[in-house]
């Protein structure tokens, strides 16, 4: 089982998909980040890079494009630890890449 919801950006009112897996890590754990606000560093950077159900440009089921982007910043050693292993992740049905900028 798994903890899949919309986690506020922490500097907006943008509510982005995460997936945190196996319950493993707790949501205080983390800090999220729309793409307008994704600081640059100590944060995990997903860019959708293959879109699935596509209409017009647009993931139909996510609302998400090629190159989108959000950031998640683990505050504890074990969301740290569960973002490494890949599972916790943008909860998403599309493709992307993931870029670690940990300190």
């Amino acid at each position: 089982m798994c903890d899949c919801y919309l986690h506020k950006c922490k500097f907006c009112e943008e509510k982005l998909p995460v997936h945190l897996g196996n319950f493993e890590t707790d949501r205080s754990e983390i800090e999220v980040f729309c793409e307008k606000h994704i600081p640059d560093h100590n944060v995990v950077i997903f860019t959708v890079v293959k879109v699935f159900n596509e209409i017009d440009g647009l993931s139909e089921e996510d609302k998400v494009y090629v190159g989108w982007k959000m950031g998640i910043r683990p505050l504890t050693e074990n969301a740290k630890c569960w973002l490494l292993q890949r599972y916790n992740h943008p909860n998403l049905a599309s493709d992307y890449e993931t870029t670690f900028i940990l300190s």
